[in-house]
């Protein structure tokens, strides 16, 4: 679609401003995805946060599990001695 409008200069230096920043690529919406496809832009971003949500309930929920087995563990070993 508009594959000319950005140089791959400007695309470089973008990349370098912004180090840390998660690109995700619609491959068929071009340099402007937000304008030319801004419902899957959305959806994108919509996924990305829920992802990221999931994760990290997902890990609290893993420290709060592991912490469990550990204090068992110690109650099991105490009990034992």
């Amino acid at each position: 679609m508009d594959e000319i409008a950005i140089s791959q200069s400007l695309t470089e230096e973008v990349y370098e401003r912004f180090p840390n920043a998660r690109v995700s690529l619609i491959k068929s919406a071009g340099n402007f995805s937000y304008l030319s496809r801004a419902d899957e832009v959305v959806m994108h971003i919509k996924v990305f946060f829920f992802l990221k949500k999931f994760f990290l309930l997902k890990k609290k929920i893993n420290i709060k599990l592991n912490s469990k087995i550990k204090s068992n563990l110690n109650q099991k070993i105490q009990v034992n001695k």
